[in-house]
């Protein structure tokens, strides 16, 4: 019996969860560097790269810690 890595709360797959984070991820990344680019406001770009480095250490987490709980439930 082959075990998959799903969430128990919607059922959806951590590789389906990853991908929707990498989008936001990506997205996030975009907007910081795009700031910089046109001279944004400092304060909103640290906000940007704030939220850019938080879905980044949270895909992180996923990777190296869920699976790994979801194995021992």
């Amino acid at each position: 019996m082959s075990k998959s890595f799903t969430s128990p709360s919607n059922g959806a797959s951590l590789f389906e969860i990853l991908s929707l984070i990498r989008e936001h991820c990506n997205a996030a990344d975009a907007r910081w560097k795009g700031l910089i680019r046109s001279g944004g406001d400092p304060q909103e770009v640290a906000q940007a790269f704030g939220a850019y480095m938080a879905l980044c250490d949270f895909k992180t987490d996923l990777v190296t810690k869920w699976p790994i709980d979801v194995i021992h439930s």
